[in-house]
């Protein structure tokens, strides 16, 4: 009795029907030849042909590693499958989550005159054929599935695809007697050169308007998990809400996605599905007591308050670049010892703030990070940060040697340490936002603020008042001049320029800064950055008003002053009255 089978046609088909337009289809062999007929090609689509049989699954896997963003499913034939078995244990070395294997099984080379594979019934001396869904079950996918009936296979296209990945998935094909091979369908050279700009296409929107890509995908949890808590009055200061401390109402409590708001009770319920984290966006009039965060495990999250009786009338310093290590820890107490003399009402610091976890292995990275948290706990008032590129870990992996499924990989490690990479909060009527002002894709950072962040950004805004101002602070500036007078650099580690999906952009400043600069005008206060290690003011007198952008020095140094300008290392001090910031003092952190 003959087995049940599934046309090749109808089968490519049925996948065409549910395809994203963000999927990414490479095809081969019999099942190219198909695709093409099947209907116009779409931008993402590869295919194969000419090719070097076999090579469809490394090329999947290739393409998955490197836009972890996008599905990527490649449609191999049996045959083709036979020339690289080993590209399965591969796969399922690096496990990208993105990737899809299907193997249309017929048992035949067709487009060679239809001669029985070695793993078909056919060309078996037992006449048992080969188990594909076996093999890649044996290699370690995490979803293997097998299909021999059209019916099967339309109804749990969907479900598949939506599993866990890398997915596998065994077709079983009618073989075409005679079937013709797959035609060319243009210049190898032209169509792959339009496959990688349309492949880029999302890279140069995330590199140039802020509205694009998330970037980082992958540090999002799989799953949203229930956190429920309260906002409260802690009186006796125990960290614990006892029975007659009240809650506060209204609060902002997030998981960097989304935003609750405490009822009249203080209670709140979130289904944090960010970044593994949640916080309150300290009210006005209060204190956060303890950390502002919790790691998002489930279960309850508390945070008590103190109320506080600040005047409108205040100062806060502003730090940067502190590159903490055992060499260079004395300039940050250098800088602590300043803010005891000075008696800001909080200190914030954006990014650098250890000397590098770029391009180390673990053990180096997380000695920086305990050092600085050390050194942090020992501040006389609270301390804001948001991270630089420096935090992030592992990322230049030919030299740090950290996979991409590290726990810590990118933005995780600084999290552990120090909660949310960018948050909110609101002293003496004024709200700051500490954004993330650095993004990275593959083994390069640049300045960018990405759809999650600007979509969360546009929330947190809208639960202000009218007339709230709003001052940010970040790493990688929103705008700056010092790209202007420091000229191109192309030699060093992170040079000037970088090219993202064709096309050249500044590294070192905020791409797309017009879409974040939309969200927060007109209240935005003043924009404040780090990262060019100096003191910078720039101020626009524009159609909304005045636009101010300031960075700070870095505490690092230099002491001295460096360069034709005598940059120094510094702090500055900025004063608040009424909800009006200042343009601040320039303070050298040595004397």
């Amino acid at each position: 009795m003959s087995r049940s089978r599934i046309p090749l046609p109808e089968a490519l088909a049925a996948f065409r029907s549910v395809r994203s337009d963000r999927d990414v289809v490479v095809t081969t062999m019999g099942p190219a030849r198909d695709w093409m007929a099947g209907g116009p090609l779409h931008p993402l689509d590869f295919v194969l042909v000419p090719s070097s049989m076999g090579q469809a699954t490394s090329l999947g896997l290739g393409l998955a590693m490197a836009r972890p963003d996008r599905r990527v499913v490649v449609f191999n034939g049996d045959g083709s499958m036979l020339m690289n078995l080993g590209s399965l244990v591969t796969i399922t070395a690096e496990a990208p989550a993105n990737l899809v294997i299907v193997v249309c099984d017929n048992g035949a080379y067709e487009v060679t005159g239809a001669q029985p594979t070695p793993g078909s019934a056919a060309g078996r001396a037992g006449g048992d054929p080969i188990d594909y869904s076996a093999l890649a079950s044996a290699a370690g996918f995490r979803s293997v599935h097998r299909f021999s009936r059209l019916a099967d296979w339309e109804e749990h296209l969907t479900t598949v695809l939506s599993g866990p990945g890398p997915i596998f998935v065994a077709l079983e094909t009618v073989p075409v007697p005679g079937g013709k091979g797959p035609r060319s369908p243009g210049p190898a050279p032209d169509r792959a050169r339009r496959f990688m700009a349309a492949l880029a296409a999302p890279l140069v929107a995330l590199a140039l308007v802020a509205g694009g890509l998330v970037a980082q995908p992958a540090e999002r949890v799989a799953t949203p998990v229930r956190v429920v808590g309260s906002v409260f009055v802690d009186r006796n200061g125990n960290g614990s809400r006892d029975p007659g401390e009240p809650g506060v109402a209204g609060v902002a409590v997030s998981d960097q996605i989304s935003l609750a708001r405490t009822d009249g009770d203080g209670r709140f319920a979130i289904d944090a599905a960010g970044y593994g984290v949640v916080y309150v966006s300290q009210p006005d009039g209060y204190q956060v007591r303890g950390p502002f965060w919790r790691t998002a495990a489930g279960g309850g999250a508390d945070f008590p308050l103190t109320p506080t009786t600040l005047a409108r009338a205040f100062t806060f310093v502003h730090a940067s670049d502190t590159h903490v290590s055992e060499a260079t820890v004395d300039r940050l107490r250098r800088l602590r010892a300043l803010v005891d003399s000075l008696k800001p009402a909080f200190v914030l610091i954006s990014g650098d703030l250890v000397r590098d976890a770029l391009r180390v292995p673990e053990a180096e990275a997380r000695g920086y990070y305990q050092l600085f948290e050390r050194e942090l706990a020992l501040f006389p008032v609270p301390v804001h940060l948001v991270p630089g590129n420096h935090e992030i870990f592992g990322i230049e992996r030919h030299k740090s040697l950290v996979s991409e499924r590290h726990p810590g990989y990118g933005k995780r490690l600084y999290r552990s340490f120090f909660g949310p990479n960018y948050y909110s909060f609101t002293v003496g009527g004024v709200h700051f936002v500490g954004l993330d002002t650095v993004d990275y894709f593959d083994l390069a950072y640049f300045g960018h603020v990405d759809a999650a962040q600007l979509d969360w950004l546009g929330r947190d805004l809208a639960a202000l008042d009218g007339d709230t101002p709003v001052v940010t602070f970040n790493h990688i500036p929103l705008v700056s001049g010092v790209p202007a007078i420091d000229g191109i650099d192309e030699e060093s580690v992170a040079p000037s320029l970088i090219r993202l999906g064709g096309r050249t952009q500044l590294r070192h400043v905020v791409q797309g800064n017009d879409s974040v600069l939309a969200v927060l005008a007109p209240r935005l206060e003043i924009a404040l950055g780090g990262h060019f290690h100096r003191r910078e003011f720039l101020r626009y007198e524009t159609a909304a008003g005045t636009r101010r952008f300031a960075q700070t020095a870095a505490v690092v140094g230099p002491v001295r002053g460096e360069g034709p300008l005598g940059i120094r290392s510094g702090l500055t001090l900025y004063r608040v009255a009424d909800r009006r910031v200042d343009d601040g003092t320039f303070i050298p952190l040595d004397r």
